[in-house]
């Protein structure tokens, strides 16, 4: 069951009352960086949290361990790897209870969000940078009098409305300034104004469009205060002009929305079950969410970057005309870092004129976005493919993984034939399709003879040899459709569909043909080797059971091995 759990993609950390780790899977161990016996038994919050969390995460626990609550759900806080660094861990935690329902401790599965919590500081980052440009703007001060006529008039309102000082003196500011559509809207507001110093917009902050002199609109956020001066009321106002701020607004929102889809991408390649999936979904998704037409991805395969995907939003001649020289695929994957440029002309005088991404999916390939335009492609655009090509990367390691896996799990690590999991696993579902299409279905059971005396004679490291050369000339000798299987120590069985009972018998002389060229050529062992075949078929709709067929086969192998 450890080891199932050492699979998991998650964190799963057992804490007892005593605040020591009595359990923590590979997870935790690969993102604490430490060695699992050096976890084991040490306080969780003295060792593993940082200070500033300990005693906050240490009374939630406590208060599982007491009783006061069932379960605690989606508690964030930092923990501190073997490296000192910090990483964020979305945690579920329960109490773990003992067989009569007492509990002993806590169970906590985590989530390393450590990733996601960059790109929210990113996302900060960039409101920030818009707060301190906007706010570094300089201000246009504006006075005018109970009339609204313009009594003072500062440089910044000269650059922001267009008018100098000598052309707004004594003018109506509605006059200048504010849409004529708000005129007389303006003017009542000055006939209240003039009473009390007071208004609707008075003491608020707003944002309106102002009038340029070149009569263009131009959103402002406007300040606007009353002060009494000589027994009348003067309005002062401050207006900012935000457009430079609104466009970052928009540009922002436009980050965040496409960073969101991109999030949603990242989903979609979670779900992918092979790597054709990946490569597919990643080149459907980049025109989808970041709005590139031209996109080619390539992986490493023998030592060579080969083309997996590319985009098909055009014809195939106009994608053809836009793939890089593959020297710039190289240079990425060589660097390990990202190169992009407003026109390939810097690199290729002879070029097209375009420009393009070029970013590496860590050591496994490559992924391109092109643009037929030069200066096509932002600084923004790149963190987002690289934040892509991240993700990338762990999927396609991730299906690499539970590939290998499944291939160690069928597989015979000895001879790379099929194991009788595997076997078992099939038999069933081709037992099915047999009934559902009527072919016939043969088996050959092989016996090595005097398999025994190579072990005895010439040491258990020779045999494995000659295991691994017989499995290679039986996988030689049937179709690739076959399946062969080590069934026992010394003994292989083959599976083969929609083989007729005869053509079952020439493959079995074929083979032990095989065995006695092989034989012949070999300098391993000093004596003949020889194999032990027997053959039987299933065929559908006969009353025998397959593990009948498999003991006629068996028991045949014995009579030819008797026969010698």
């Amino acid at each position: 069951m450890h080891s199932l759990i050492d699979f998991a993609g998650c964190i799963l950390v057992i804490i007892g009352k005593d605040k020591k780790v009595t359990f923590i899977n590979k997870k935790g161990c690969e993102v604490l960086e430490y060695r699992k016996e050096e976890i084991i038994g040490k306080d969780w919050f003295e060792d593993f949290l940082p200070s500033e969390v300990k005693e906050k995460v240490r009374e939630v626990l406590e208060k599982l361990i007491k009783g006061e609550a069932q379960e605690v759900e989606y508690f964030e806080n930092p923990v501190l790897t073997k490296r000192g660094e910090k990483r964020y861990i979305l945690w579920h935690n329960t109490p773990l209870k003992d067989e009569r329902g007492r509990i002993k401790g806590t169970l906590s599965t985590g989530i390393d969000i450590t990733d996601r919590k960059k790109v929210e500081e990113k996302l900060k980052e960039a409101q920030m940078r818009a707060e301190i440009i906007a706010n570094s703007t300089r201000d246009a001060i504006v006075i005018t009098d109970d009339d609204g006529k313009v009594t003072f008039w500062n440089k910044a309102a000269e650059k922001i409305f267009g008018y100098t000082e000598n052309e707004v003196i004594g003018e109506r500011i509605y006059h200048l300034i504010v849409p004529e559509k708000y005129h007389e809207n303006v003017k009542r507001g000055f006939e209240e104004f003039k009473k009390a110093g007071k208004g609707p917009i008075v003491e608020k902050i707003i944002e309106v469009f102002s009038l340029r002199k070149d009569k263009k609109e131009v959103p402002v956020e406007l300040s606007l205060s009353s002060v009494n001066m000589e027994g009348k009321w003067h309005a002062v106002g401050i207006a900012r002009d935000i457009a430079r701020r609104k466009r970052m607004e928009e540009a922002l929102k436009k980050y965040q929305d496409r960073l969101k889809r991109l999030h949603e991408t990242v989903d979609f390649l979670q779900r992918c079950n092979t790597e054709d999936e990946v490569y597919k979904t990643t080149i459907n998704e980049i025109k989808k969410v970041l709005g590139f037409d031209f996109c080619f991805l390539y992986l490493m395969e023998d030592e060579s970057l080969v083309l997996k995907a590319a985009s098909s939003s055009s014809t195939s001649e106009e994608v053809k005309c836009l793939l890089l020289d593959r020297d710039i695929a190289e240079k990425t994957l060589k660097e390990g870092k990202s190169i992009w440029t407003k026109d390939v002309k810097e690199f290729d005088r002879e070029a097209t004129p375009i420009s393009f991404i070029s970013s590496p999916i860590d050591k496994l390939g490559v992924l391109q976005v092109v643009s037929p335009e030069a200066g096509a492609f932002t600084r923004e655009d790149i963190e987002l493919i690289e934040i892509l090509t991240n993700h990338l990367t762990e999927e396609i390691k991730r299906i690499r993984l539970e590939r290998k896996l499944r291939d160690m799990a069928i597989h015979d690590p000895l001879t790379g034939t099929y194991n009788r999991y595997y076997f078992n696993e099939i038999l069933s579902r081709e037992i099915k399709r047999s009934k559902r299409y009527k072919y016939p279905i043969g088996f050959l059971m092989i016996d090595i003879n005097r398999f025994k005396e190579v072990n005895d004679r010439f040491s258990h490291l020779l045999g494995d040899k000659v295991l691994k050369e017989v499995a290679s000339l039986i996988k030689r000798n049937v179709r690739d459709t076959d399946i062969v299987v080590r069934f026992g120590g010394d003994e292989f069985l083959v599976l083969l569909l929609q083989v007729e009972r005869k053509i079952l018998n020439k493959i079995k002389e074929r083979i032990k043909n095989e065995i006695k060229v092989w034989g012949k050529k070999t300098h391993l062992i000093d004596f003949p080797l020889t194999l032990a075949i027997g053959v039987s078929s299933w065929y559908p709709g006969e009353k025998r059971k397959v593990e009948e067929v498999l003991k006629e086969a068996d028991f045949k192998m014995y009579e030819d091995k008797k026969a010698g």
